[in-house]
């Protein structure tokens, strides 16, 4: 998966999976970072690409429409999650564990 870092509104330095942790601890100590593809003294955001990952140019301008693609395709939900949980683990806390839709259904049978 591919990762934007922010370094303002606008500018970015593409990441890959690899360097998410890097990037992570860079930002949670407010350290700059190098990268394959860039350096930077502050990030401002670590966010999922979500051009790269939906296969549409760097210069294409999000519509509103496009956002209903974004919040249904699993991968850019996998790459959101993966940003938190590593926000989560850098931070020391643990991320929360994926409870089974049997498991669900279970406690709804055992709920008084």
């Amino acid at each position: 998966m591919k990762y934007r870092v922010m370094l303002d509104f606008k500018n970015f330095i593409p990441i890959g999976e690899n360097e998410l942790n890097k990037a992570m601890t860079a930002f949670l100590q407010g350290n700059g970072a190098v990268f394959e593809n860039g350096a930077t003294d502050k990030i401002h955001a670590i966010l999922p690409d979500f051009h790269s990952i939906m296969g549409w140019n760097y210069g294409y301008e999000l519509q509103p429409e496009d956002w209903s693609l974004i919040n249904s395709s699993k991968e850019c939900a996998d790459a959101k999650r993966l940003v938190a949980e590593t926000k989560m683990r850098l931070s020391g806390q643990e991320p929360p564990k994926k409870i089974s839709p049997a498991v669900k259904q279970l406690a709804g049978k055992m709920k008084v």
